[in-house]
């Protein structure tokens, strides 16, 4: 006796990707204000602090800080995105 056949199959597996996603989807989205609530830009290093200015340098560090943030969130993101390909290109 099968749980889940037929088309019902993918359907759970595109579900079960979007569920995958949603994570990712959120940590990318909101990713400047995890960046400021952690205080992440006060943790990177820069190799040229001396060729920048003090605006400079706090604006590359906290465009530093999400850029992170963000990649984190877009390979959070990435299976359940692999697996909604998977599941479409099964059907």
């Amino acid at each position: 006796m099968k749980f889940i056949s037929g088309s019902d199959g993918y359907i759970v597996l595109e579900l079960l990707g979007i569920v995958l996603m949603i994570p990712g989807l959120i940590t990318v989205y909101l990713a400047k204000m995890i960046a400021n609530k952690y205080r992440l830009s006060e943790k990177v290093v820069c190799n040229f602090e001396e060729e920048l200015n003090e605006k400079e340098l706090t604006e590359f560090k906290n465009n530093r800080a999400i850029l992170i943030v963000k990649v984190i969130g877009m390979m959070m993101l990435l299976p359940g995105l692999i697996w909604i390909i998977i599941a479409l290109s099964i059907k």
